[in-house]
């Protein structure tokens, strides 16, 4: 399980939105939503994925730049009714410890919810400016529940967060992922990068909700991000194709000064030869071959491979020589930084102590 380190801070009585009391029944929970979005509007970070999704662009005859006109994708379009699925009817309604969730927050969540539909509904390419409108309402709602609960994640000791501010960003990042994509503001691959990117912020901050709210499943919608992701980008042929093998760094070592015999090795050897000369006696060997029909065997040798099918998944990375090093700190990146940058790159960071086979153990077994 991913474990964060979090500083060691009391529970501040002001956030960094510069609101007190935010569960107060005698504060106008009308206007601390609104401060909230604004706060998200006037910050650096404020609609990144929004904005982002529409950084793609063209010149015009004239040489000025002019944003490319958005599409809603044939892949795009399938997955959508997929993931709207995922999202419980009056899930803001319903979820554990829903009391204790501050008001404005809520405030903000329902409202976002309330769009979706309305972005569901408006396809017409004469509703395409008011679509873009309320999907940036939208997207600037739910930024905002994401940037005072990712505060309150990184707020003291991680087994101090109580457990209902994780059901709110999992929420939350589904509801993102639903904005993002009905939003059409962007090309199809951009989009659905930054939706998976979501999904997986999702997936390491935030906690499933129990019953009956279980069809709330972020690895679903990452499992079916990733695959529509991946289709996308060998349709556009933007994907490297040829294999990038991983050299053979293995060494052959001695221990001096131990006395012993070399261990034998068989090459795919029956189940009954293994248990008649070496389980039974207690015989140690050395086994191999019996692996190589494995897809992995050959597949995961090619990073190129690796980089299609999970380049876009978003992973804790550890970097520094040690835990107890000054040097040792903790990333988020995606899996095709960590392999460009590492794997590659050379520089020290490690892929570890998560449950990476959890997150996309579809596509790295296919």
């Amino acid at each position: 399980m991913l474990r964060l380190v979090r500083a060691s801070f009391p529970q501040p009585t002001t956030n960094f939105f510069g609101l007190e009391a935010m569960a107060d029944d005698s504060v106008d929970h009308d206007a601390v939503a609104e401060r909230l979005e604004a706060s998200v509007l006037e910050s650096p970070k404020c609609k990144r994925d929004f904005h982002s999704s529409q950084s793609s662009q063209f010149k015009t005859a004239e040489g000025e730049t002019a944003p490319k006109k958005p599409s809603f994708g044939d892949r795009t379009s399938l997955v959508l009714p997929k993931l709207w699925k995922l999202l419980p009817d009056n899930v803001c309604n319903t979820f554990p410890q829903l009391d204790i969730v501050p008001k404005p927050i809520l405030k903000l969540m329902r409202d976002a919810v309330c769009i979706i539909p309305q972005l569901k509904e408006s396809t017409s390419s004469s509703e395409e400016k008011k679509l873009r409108l309320e999907a940036e309402q939208a997207l600037t709602s739910i930024q905002a529940v994401l940037d005072h609960t990712w505060e309150q994640l990184n707020t003291g000791h991680w087994r101090d967060v109580p457990i209902v501010h994780r059901h709110v960003f999992s929420i939350a990042s589904l509801i993102k992922i639903l904005c993002l994509l009905y939003s059409q503001a962007g090309d199809e691959e951009t989009l659905l990068r930054l939706a998976l990117k979501a999904a997986d912020m999702g997936l390491l901050l935030g906690a499933p909700l129990p019953s009956p709210n279980e069809c709330l499943d972020l690895t679903i919608a990452a499992s079916l991000l990733s695959t529509t992701l991946a289709q996308v980008v060998e349709q556009s042929g933007s994907s490297e194709q040829d294999p990038i093998l991983l050299e053979d760094r293995s060494t052959q070592f001695i221990l001096k000064g131990l006395s012993g015999s070399p261990i034998k090795e068989l090459d795919c050897p029956s189940i009954e030869r293994f248990c008649t000369d070496h389980f039974l006696p207690k015989l140690p060997v050395k086994i191999k071959g019996c692996m190589m029909h494995w897809p992995a065997s050959k597949r995961w040798n090619d990073i190129g491979y690796l980089q299609r099918v999970a380049g876009a998944r978003t992973v804790p990375i550890e970097l520094g020589s040690h835990y107890a090093h000054t040097d040792y700190s903790q990333k988020l990146m995606t899996i095709a930084d960590f392999i460009e940058q590492h794997v590659v790159g050379g520089k020290l960071g490690y892929l570890a102590q998560h449950q990476l086979f959890e997150q996309v153990l579809k596509f790295l077994c296919t």
